[in-house]
């Protein structure tokens, strides 16, 4: 747990609401993450994939359930008055728990590259970036609680998929790769807050960037994609 102090009266309560309304959306992006990772996990055991890709689906699964505690930290501190670990989801996409049969090669693989191996970069990326900017290390210790992660999630997912794809013909990665590019590029659209982004509010996304160190994870896909940028990710 985060142990900063956060002094509310420098800032104005409509600015908090904001910041706090952000982390609280957060919240709800890990909880549906929770469950995004315990149904990948499932999916790979019911591929036979081998103990190691297994044990890092687990992993992923306990990251997941602590960045929704660091983003309840956060949001609770900010803004006391509403409670974010028992409180009922926002928003219009709820958790999906239901049991379900195993989706198959194909939506594993989606899951992977458009959740994960290339997401996650643009993720880390973003995270980084507001970081480095923010002024209140309890805001900072949050996005480095997370940020700390995201790498090794898309090196997962890269890696999961190179599994899974091992013997695919060069044809059927390249339009899965297309596929799976066009999915991770519907992100909900949200009005930047500048304001609030400087105190603490993640901004919000402008498209996705492939850093150039996921690149040699990608290549066994049999696809190389053209980086966005060339400089190394440093946490």
């Amino acid at each position: 747990m985060a142990s900063h102090r956060f002094e509310h009266s420098r800032y104005a309560p409509e600015l908090l609401a904001r910041v706090a309304a952000g982390w609280r959306r957060l919240a709800d992006d890990e909880r549906r993450a929770v469950a995004r990772a315990a149904h990948l996990a499932a999916d790979l055991a019911a591929l036979q994939a081998p103990p190691a890709l297994l044990a890092a689906a687990a992993r992923l699964i306990a990251d997941e359930v602590r960045h929704l505690d660091v983003c309840a930290t956060v949001a609770e501190t900010i803004d006391p008055s509403v409670p974010v670990r028992n409180r009922a989801m926002t928003g219009a996409r709820r958790l999906d728990l239901v049991p379900r049969a195993p989706v198959g090669e194909t939506g594993v693989l989606r899951t992977l590259l458009a959740d994960y191996a290339i997401t996650k970069p643009s993720s880390a990326a973003a995270l980084a970036d507001a970081r480095a900017a923010c002024r209140e290390p309890l805001i900072a210790w949050g996005y480095g609680e997370m940020l700390r992660d995201e790498a090794r999630h898309a090196t997962f997912g890269a890696n999961a998929a190179a599994w899974i794809i091992r013997r695919w013909p060069a044809h059927a990665r390249r339009a899965l790769w297309t596929e799976c590019l066009a999915l991770s590029s519907r992100a909900a659209a949200r009005a930047r807050d500048g304001q609030a982004e400087a105190l603490g509010l993640l901004p919000a996304p402008i498209g996705h960037t492939l850093p150039s160190w996921i690149l040699p994870h990608l290549q066994p896909l049999g696809v190389i994609p053209h980086p966005a940028n060339e400089s190394a990710l440093v946490h």
